[in-house]
């Protein structure tokens, strides 16, 4: 993210979060002063080339071995619930 938006910018904040952990993404809200967006830049769904076929169409089905969830799954829904609980900026 710091090659690509300015981490000078008092208004931006960069943080390493794990977007597998509903925890983890909630804490990154609330350690923020004012959080009122966020950007999402990860899936959970690989384009890898060293994926087997099999995982390919494990994941499209959903059936993913991971027994956390996609990152999709769990992240992006406690992102949405995080920021609808974060005061809004006037």
């Amino acid at each position: 993210a710091s090659n690509m938006l300015d981490p000078t910018n008092e208004l931006l904040t960069i943080r390493q979060t794990d977007l597998g952990s509903e925890s983890d993404v909630i804490a990154a809200l609330n350690d923020a002063k004012q959080c009122d967006a966020a950007i999402w830049a990860a899936t959970g769904f690989s384009d890898a080339p060293d994926q087997s076929i099999v995982d390919k169409l494990k994941a499209v089905f959903g059936l993913a071995t991971n027994a956390r969830g996609t990152i999709d799954a769990v992240g992006l829904p406690a992102l949405g619930a995080g920021l609808a609980n974060t005061p809004q900026r006037t």
